[in-house]
């Protein structure tokens, strides 16, 4: 898998992830996915889902079940310290 692109706009350099950063989990996925140069397509088909389904998730229109969050987690290179917040944020309903 290719490493993160260097933004430098980025600030987990202070120790602070991107998910604490942005609005809406759609919006870090989004983010995330392109620091890895990688199309929803691609993205989609390394996790086992369809590319529709991404596109809903990064629009925030839906929410991954946790058998697409675990590969999306492990496809995105969280840590394993990461895993289950990275799930369980992903799981929360809206407010």
């Amino acid at each position: 898998m290719r490493e993160p692109k260097n933004d430098p706009n980025d600030d987990t350099r202070q120790g602070r992830t991107r998910m604490e950063q942005t609005v809406s989990f759609g919006d870090w996925l989004r983010q995330r996915r392109r620091s890895f140069d990688l199309a929803q397509e691609e993205l989609a088909r390394r996790v086992g889902c369809a590319t529709g389904a991404i596109k809903k998730i990064e629009t925030d229109e839906r929410r991954p079940s946790r058998e697409i969050a675990a590969p999306l987690a492990t496809q995105l290179q969280l840590l394993p310290e990461e895993r289950e917040d990275f799930i369980r944020c992903a799981r929360r309903a809206y407010a």
